[in-house]
């Protein structure tokens, strides 16, 4: 299915509109751009993209809240609480072979064999454009190319997890789609692109829920940092460290958070000695990724210590490698990795129609996949 056009509505600065005709506005979005459970963006954003007032934004949110459109949720913000019986407005409908058959699309990846939860992202987004009769290519590049995007001969350029890279270009006649579950996407270009990403947030909120839920009594939180200040954590892990605070319920002291140097296992895995220092020793964890996670459980292990048993944990992304680890699979929060390369199929399929429409950021929700590491069983 391809989406409409979020643009369906003549929108200017010039002629700022009522709140009914900006509620109208979002409710075009909903089902086409949006669609039930994504959380909507702020309502300063929605008024800067409209370019309309934060008044008559909140009014048209509140109206689509008391219609049952939207849904408010305390702490986490507003989202998608039903999809419409009937299509608002007529939609794009996939474009036919022959109008994709001069289209050069390229998916990019770092890696040739992803992590499963990439691949299926790529999988699903390929199946979504063979629907649409659209064929891709994909190559393997190494991350200094990707900032060299404008030199490739392709209409359209797909990356996946494109983290850490170069700052994104692409050439002025080339469209760009960047499908991240990570917060941080380094695109430097004025337009011509959407992203597709998850609500770290969100993700956060049911991991603090579930460690509360468990019956933890007190937590700590292992996220990135390029450095040991815990003020330069990068934005992901921040993001995804506020929301497990709302989902906990209570923010965390300094010394309750842990800044390891990178994403990588040995980085958690040195951090244990800080965590068994504490006083008293926090029996639930949460890291911003799941190779954090697994990087604890091993560094626990080495002083005789087991998730599920004597501490709770909980990663962030759903990697395969932490659903096999032996006993104990990982409790982790799991992302929507084929509906995120659906979506970007779709949001591709759209820019090639109008490659000068307005930028789309879109947020999906993820949900707790249930391992053994947190379970309630800390002695």
């Amino acid at each position: 299915m391809a989406i409409m056009s979020s643009s369906a509505i003549p929108i200017s600065n010039s002629c700022p509109l009522t709140h009914e005709l900006v509620r109208d506005q979002l409710r075009r979005r909903v089902g086409t751009q949006w669609r039930a459970g994504d959380r909507i963006p702020p309502i300063r954003q929605i008024a800067r993209e409209l370019g309309v007032g934060e008044r008559s934004t909140f009014q048209a949110v509140r109206d689509l809240v008391r219609d049952g459109v939207l849904a408010s949720r305390p702490r986490l913000g507003t989202f998608v609480a039903t999809m419409p019986s009937t299509p608002i407005a007529p939609q794009i409908m996939p474009k036919s072979r022959a109008s994709l058959a001069d289209k050069k699309i390229e998916v990019l990846t770092l890696v040739a064999r992803p992590e499963p939860f990439v691949g299926r992202m790529i999988e699903s987004f390929e199946e979504t454009m063979r629907e649409a009769g659209g064929e891709v290519v994909r190559e393997v590049v190494d991350d200094g190319r990707y900032g060299k995007l404008a030199e490739r001969d392709a209409d359209a350029i797909v990356l996946f997890n494109p983290n850490p890279v170069p700052p994104i270009v692409c050439g002025p006649k080339q469209v760009l789609v960047v499908v991240n579950t990570a917060l941080e996407t380094p695109v430097k270009m004025a337009g011509r692109f959407d992203v597709v990403s998850v609500d770290q947030e969100q993700g956060g909120f049911l991991a603090g829920r579930r460690l509360r839920e468990v019956g933890c009594k007190s937590v700590c939180f292992v996220g990135c940092s390029g450095n040991r200040l815990i003020q330069t954590m990068d934005q992901t892990s921040l993001t995804r460290l506020s929301g497990f605070e709302h989902g906990w319920g209570e923010h965390l002291p300094l010394d309750r958070i842990i800044p390891a140097k990178s994403y990588a296992q040995i980085c958690a895995a040195v951090e244990v000695p800080k965590w068994l220092a504490m006083s008293p020793r926090p029996d639930g964890i949460f890291t911003a990724s799941d190779e954090l996670a697994m990087g604890f459980i091993v560094g626990a292990a080495a002083h005789g210590l087991k998730p599920g048993r004597d501490f709770q944990v909980v990663g962030f992304d759903g990697q395969q490698r932490g659903r096999d680890l032996p006993d104990h699979p990982l409790t982790t929060i799991d992302v929507p990795g084929r509906e995120m390369g659906q979506r970007a199929a779709e949001l591709l399929l759209e820019r090639l129609e109008d490659p000068n429409q307005q930028v789309r950021r879109l947020s999906l929700g993820c949900k707790l996949f249930e391992g053994a590491t947190a379970l309630g069983q800390t002695s």
